[in-house]
């Protein structure tokens, strides 16, 4: 059996999911909406003048700003953990898309590509994680002056340090439950994708019996579950 991942494994409440996703939806586009009528209170301009130019800037501006961070990272210190939690939450956000795309459109995430997608979602999640982790310890421990940590600041990345930690955990005990329910199913031979101090059992980043993620590294609260 090829490497997967079976969606809602032993979830009974599958589609409570779907209603928070509509509800940070709404949330979102609210949010879209709030931005863009905060705009409009500019001055206005012949936004159709100039449409080559413009586009070229955005284009640009997008690119090396947005994605490279360009901007950000002149400031080393406090632009690389910016950087981190971006690109972290881009690969999450890919692999995720891509997770959506093999269950409802067309069935594509197993063996090699499931690797490699898996581990890319588990490279972003260590990503996203190194980059709060600076974060916090810049605005609440060394405190610069030219901060202002207000309320909002603090709820943000507590909510996206939470989000991301519990997925590391809920894959532990996924794995944990996986192995209970398919404890046939032969273990894979290592994977090239697997970075040999990760593979430490000689399992791969992910394995029919794990279903997700590295299979030869057990989270702690599954170990301390399984000994228990």
């Amino acid at each position: 059996m090829d490497a997967h991942r079976e969606l809602f494994l032993e979830i009974d409440y599958g589609w409570i999911i779907y209603i928070l996703a509509v509800l940070s939806i709404a949330a979102l586009a609210y949010a879209v909406y709030h931005r863009v009528q905060l705009w409009k209170l500019g001055q206005k301009d012949d936004s159709f003048s100039n449409m080559g130019q413009k586009t070229k800037a955005f284009i640009y501006t997008g690119l090396i700003d947005g994605i490279i961070h360009k901007r950000i990272i002149r400031d080393f210190y406090p632009g690389i953990p910016h950087a981190l939690v971006f690109w972290g939450a881009l690969l999450l956000l890919f692999a995720t898309a891509m997770d959506v795309v093999s269950h409802y459109i067309v069935e594509f995430l197993h063996g090699n590509t499931y690797l490699a997608i898996s581990c890319l979602a588990d490279l972003g999640g260590a990503i996203l994680l190194v980059g709060l982790i600076v974060l916090i310890v810049r605005r609440y421990i060394q405190r610069p002056d030219r901060l202002d940590n207000t309320l909002d600041d603090a709820i943000t990345i507590a909510v996206v340090f939470i989000i991301v930690l519990t997925g590391f955990i809920l894959e532990g005990l996924r794995m944990l439950v996986s192995e209970e329910i398919f404890p046939a199913l032969p273990i894979m031979e290592p994977h090239p994708l697997a970075p040999s101090p990760l593979a430490a059992r000689g399992e791969s980043c992910s394995s029919p019996s794990t279903g997700r993620g590295w299979g030869g590294v057990k989270h702690p609260l599954t170990q301390a579950v399984r000994d228990s």
